[in-house]
C-alpha cells in the first residue's frame, strides 16, 4: 500500500480530532484503520496510507492535498461538521463585495461540462460547501472566482478559450434573475452595454472594480476596469486578480449581447495589469459578432475597429 511521505501529516490529523472533539476510534474509523493500527502508526511516526488519507479527506469533504498540506481552515472544518453549510473559510469571507452568482456560473460550468465529481473536487479544494450555491446573492470575495479560474488553468490545464467559454456560461445562469430580465428587455447592443458598466454590474455582481466606459459607438466598447483601492486595503495586497480570472471576465462581457437573443460578441483585451499595463480593457465589438476567440490572437482589420479607439 502506497504511504504518504509526510510524517507531520499527524499533526494536521491531531488538530482535525481535537477541533472536532473526536475519539481515537473515531478518527481511526474515518481513517478506516483499526484502534490498534492507528495508535501504533501515530505512535511510530508512519505515515498512513494513501487510501486512508482519501477516507479521511472524502468524509470531510476537503481535498487529500489539504490533508496533505495541512492548509485547512479549522474553524470552516468545525462550522461544516457541525452543519453551518454556509460557512466560508476566512480567505473568502472579507471584503465580500461579491454576489456568489459571480462563482456559481463557474462551477455550474464546471458540472455541466466535466461531471458533479469535478465540480466536488474544486468545491473541496477550496473547503467550499455544496449549500454555497443555494444563495447567489449573498456575499463572497473577489479572491474564490479568481482562485478557481487559476487553479483551473495551472492545475486541470484548461485552455484560454474554455475558460471564457466558462465566463460566458453566466448570461446561461443569470437569464432568469433581475438582471437578466432587465437586460433583456433593452433595445440594442450600445444600450446595453452602457446600462449593465454604468449600472447594473456593481448593483448586482459585485463591487470591486470601477467601470468605465472609455468609448461606445454602434459597433464597439472599449471599457476599462480598475481594481478599487479600499478592496486592495481589505485583502492587504496590490495585485488582485490573475490572468486565469481576466479570460473569464472577457468571456462574460462576450455574452452580455446573448442577452438580447443575438450571437456573442468578440472580445479581446487591449491592455492587462497582469502584462504589464495600468489597467485592464476590453475591446467588445459587437458589430460582427462571433464565438469567442483568445486573448492576444491578432484580429483581421475588418474585425477590430483598432482605428477608432482614439
Amino acid at each position: 500500500m502506497k504511504r504518504l511521505s509526510q510524517p507531520n501529516i499527524w499533526i494536521t490529523i491531531d488538530k482535525i480530532k481535537h477541533t472536532l472533539c473526536w475519539s481515537d476510534q473515531v478518527i481511526a474509523d474515518r481513517l478506516q484503520m483499526t484502534l490498534d493500527g492507528f495508535l501504533l502508526m501515530q505512535n511510530c511516526n508512519i505515515s498512513p496510507s494513501l487510501l486512508s488519507i482519501t477516507s479521511l479527506a472524502n468524509s470531510l469533504e476537503i481535498s487529500i492535498e489539504s490533508v496533505v498540506t495541512g492548509k485547512i481552515c479549522y474553524e470552516t472544518l468545525k462550522a461544516h461538521q457541525n452543519g453551518q453549510t454556509d460557512h466560508l473559510p476566512e480567505r473568502y469571507s472579507v471584503a465580500t463585495f461579491s454576489k456568489r452568482k459571480t462563482t456559481i456560473h463557474l462551477l455550474d460550468f464546471i458540472e455541466t461540462n466535466f461531471g458533479w465529481q469535478t465540480k466536488k473536487n474544486v468545491l473541496n479544494h477550496f473547503q467550499i460547501n455544496e449549500g454555497f450555491t443555494s444563495k447567489p446573492d449573498a456575499e463572497v470575495n473577489f479572491l474564490l472566482p479568481s482562485d478557481i479560474c487559476e487553479y483551473l488553468g495551472k492545475t486541470y490545464r484548461m485552455p484560454v478559450e474554455l475558460i471564457q467559454k466558462m465566463g460566458a456560461h453566466s448570461a446561461l445562469t443569470n437569464k432568469n434573475t433581475f438582471a437578466g430580465k432587465t437586460l433583456y428587455r433593452l433595445r440594442s447592443p450600445k444600450i446595453l452595454l452602457e446600462h449593465f458598466f454604468s449600472q447594473l454590474v456593481n448593483q448586482h455582481f459585485e463591487k470591486n472594480q470601477t467601470y468605465q466606459i472609455i468609448k461606445l459607438t454602434d459597433r464597439f466598447c472599449l471599457v476599462e476596469t480598475r481594481f478599487k483601492e479600499e478592496l486592495k486595503d481589505s485583502l492587504k495586497t496590490g495585485q488582485l486578480g490573475n490572468i486565469f480570472a481576466c479570460n473569464s471576465i472577457a468571456g462574460t462581457m462576450s455574452s452580455l449581447t446573448t442577452y438580447l437573443n443575438l450571437p456573442s460578441s468578440h472580445v479581446t483585451k487591449v491592455d492587462c495589469v497582469h502584462q504589464g499595463g495600468c489597467s485592464c480593457k476590453y475591446l467588445i465589438d459587437f458589430d460582427l459578432p462571433q464565438s469567442i476567440y483568445e486573448f492576444d490572437t491578432e484580429k483581421q482589420s475588418n474585425e477590430a475597429p483598432f482605428s477608432e479607439l482614439h
